[in-house]
C-alpha cells in the first residue's frame, strides 16, 4: 500500500473559501444552504442549495474566462492547497500543473454548446 501525505488543503465551498473561512463557518454551524440565484429553479422540486456566492477565481496564471465555473472552483482550490502547503517557498510554481477531467463536462458549458449548435453559430 502506498502512503499518502496531505500537505495542503484548498477549499471552495458554500460556507467559505480557504481553510480559515470554511472552518470558522463550520464551527458556527453554518451550512451554506440558501435560495439558489444562479439559475431558474422553477423546473425543479427545490430552490435551495449550497451555492457558492460572490466567487472570484483565485488563480495567478490561468485565464478564468476560458474555464467553466466548476473548473474555476477546482483551479482555485488547487492554488489554495498549494499555498496552504507552503509549497511556494519550496518549489518553483512554474513547474507545477493541475490536470482535471470530467466524465460529462460542465453542465453550463454543455448547455451553451448545445444552444450554439441549435442556433447554427460557433461558440
Amino acid at each position: 500500500m502506498e502512503r499518502v501525505v496531505v500537505t495542503g488543503i484548498g477549499i471552495v465551498s458554500a460556507i467559505g473559501m480557504g481553510v480559515d473561512e470554511f472552518w470558522i463557518n463550520a464551527v458556527k454551524g453554518r451550512d451554506g444552504i440558501t435560495k439558489i440565484e444562479r439559475f431558474d429553479t422553477a423546473p425543479y422540486r427545490s430552490d435551495m442549495g449550497g451555492e457558492i456566492k460572490d466567487f472570484a477565481p483565485y488563480t495567478k496564471r490561468l485565464y478564468p474566462e476560458s474555464l467553466g465555473r466548476v473548473s474555476q472552483y477546482a483551479a482555485s482550490a488547487a492554488r489554495l492547497a498549494y499555498e496552504d502547503a507552503d509549497a511556494c517557498n519550496i518549489y518553483d510554481i512554474a513547474g507545477a500543473s493541475v490536470f482535471m477531467g470530467t466524465g460529462i463536462g460542465e453542465a453550463g458549458e454543455l448547455k451553451r454548446a448545445r444552444y450554439s449548435a441549435d442556433m447554427g453559430t460557433a461558440m
